[in-house]
């Protein structure tokens, strides 16, 4: 059942004894989840009920223990729609801050816990927490290292000013070259990776239907030309230009570059474009990108147990087509209805990089560059001088013990 809180505010705590209504009248009540996108809530109830005028935009649902915050209601005479985002993207987009400042060679879970130690409410997860959740923060695995690899993996940050919380995070991802956002209400971590292997089998003669499976290689790459900073290439200590994936047998060679602008280091170039083939690296570049789709309509026979609204995006999962085709992949989306026996969508896989991809990163440059842009419409000399750079400290490793044996 859902259950409708006050109109909390940033600077308090969330307190479940603020509840001040049960929603028992709620209908199409549907949680939509996505790899590293906001969950969403919605929901309908009947105009009539006396509770109807108390769903208002700005306050808080709690369903299946996660608070979300109404973003939209519309009234009509029979039915009141409300629509809902996760307390965590709200509440962290509305975190103004003025400045971050530079942090050179820092863990990235020791660069965030001195952000969040300053925020009110909000709390960064600590490692033995995670543990509970079978998650680790980024660079505290295995996900990350590889047989040269010694010591912890660490970036540089070089400052940003005029951001937000979630902007902030997203940086941390993007210097660190990977990363997933991890989010428990309001306590948070950017960790390898979300989900689990689950053992489950999504199968079309027992519990799904509408199976659709889409493989598309037009844009993979087994030869792979990476350039540096004024476009170093490996040449010089790897005597080749190129690297080619263990798939170059199967698929042929398919060549591509990738620029890493950001890299001085060639021993830093080979190692980041090494992950681009990495079994371990979930949008590896040399295989066929592979996107499952269906409903799930019995949730009672799965092979191993268990139901739909158990599972989140990032779990591993077992997908079976009506030819006996098994397709091990992750889960990106999922969207479900927790009170109610309706069918489950689920999507499988990667995300495609389509119009909507390229959509999404023209919005983002465009937010990016307001921030950088003075009101004269001109770049900002702090934007200039704050560009965004990482240096895996495996590659670093690498070149002293080369230099060492040297």
């Amino acid at each position: 059942m859902l259950l409708l809180c006050g109109y909390d505010i940033i600077e308090n705590p969330l307190a479940p004894e603020d509840v001040t209504a049960f929603l028992n009248e709620a209908v199409n009540v549907r949680v939509t989840k996505e790899l590293n996108v906001s969950d969403e809530l919605t929901f309908d109830y009947p105009a009539v009920s006396e509770k109807a005028g108390m769903i208002q935009v700005n306050r808080m649902v709690l369903c299946e223990d996660q608070y979300y915050r109404i973003v939209r209601v519309s009234r009509g005479n029979d039915i009141v729609s409300a629509e809902c985002i996760h307390v965590f993207f709200m509440d962290a987009a509305a975190v103004h801050l003025p400045s971050v400042a530079d942090s050179i060679g820092v863990t990235p879970h020791s660069l965030v816990d001195s952000v969040a130690d300053s925020i009110p409410n909000f709390t960064a997860l600590s490692s033995s927490t995670l543990k509970l959740y079978k998650l680790k923060w980024i660079g505290e695995g295995d996900f990350m290292r590889g047989p040269t690899d010694s010591g912890e993996f660490k970036i540089d940050f070089f400052g940003v000013d005029k951001t937000n919380l979630l902007d902030f995070l997203k940086t941390v991802i993007k210097n660190a070259g990977v990363g997933e956002l991890f989010y428990n209400n309001r306590a948070f971590a950017i960790v390898e990776r979300t989900g689990h292997d689950t053992g489950i089998r999504l199968e079309l003669s027992s519990n799904m239907e509408d199976i659709k499976v889409e493989t598309d290689i037009s844009t993979m790459i087994t030869r792979l030309y990476p350039y540096g900073c004024d476009d170093m290439t490996i040449g010089s200590v790897y005597g080749q230009n190129y690297i080619d994936s263990p798939n170059i047998s199967l698929y042929g060679v398919k060549a591509g570059y990738k620029d890493y602008s950001d890299y001085t280091d060639v021993y830093n170039l080979y190692y980041n474009a090494q992950w681009e083939f990495d079994a371990q690296n979930p949008d590896r570049i040399d295989v066929p990108s592979i996107s499952i789709s269906g409903s799930a309509v019995d949730l009672s026979k799965y092979a191993s147990g268990g139901r739909v609204s158990t599972l989140s995006p990032g779990d591993r999962v077992t997908v079976v087509d009506g030819h006996g085709t098994q397709i091990y992949e992750r889960v990106i989306s999922l969207s479900y209805y927790p009170y109610e026996h309706r069918p489950a969508e689920i999507t499988i896989g990667r995300v495609k990089r389509d119009l909507y991809f390229y959509i999404s990163q023209i919005s983002e440059l465009a937010s990016r560059y307001a921030k950088c842009s003075t009101t004269s419409g001109k770049i900002s000399q702090r934007a200039i001088s704050s560009g965004a750079s990482a240096y895996a400290a495996r590659a670093n490793e690498a070149k002293k013990a080369e230099e060492g044996e040297g």
